[in-house]
């Protein structure tokens, strides 16, 4: 039975809700765990040179501080400077 043109277009139109909402962030966490100053966050995939993240890695442990935390406040710095 073929589709009607109706049907695919509600079709499209759930799929794209749903896109949509796949789009903004899940929930809100504490940056970093911590429970003052909630922040909205999100997951984001990036690739980066092995070594920056092996040293960005060895450096959060010296600082007892998380990746996390210390990614977005070197991005939050390059910010400032632009």
């Amino acid at each position: 039975m073929k589709k009607r043109k109706e049907d695919t277009l509600t079709e499209l139109g759930r799929k794209g809700v749903k896109v949509m909402e796949q789009l903004e962030p899940r929930g809100t966490r504490a940056e970093g765990g911590k429970s003052e100053g909630l922040e909205p966050m999100t997951k984001v995939t990036i690739r980066l040179p092995l070594d920056l993240v092996k040293t960005f890695k060895h450096k959060a442990i010296d600082e007892g501080r998380t990746l996390q935390e210390l990614v977005a406040e070197a991005m939050r710095e390059y910010l400032k400077q632009r």
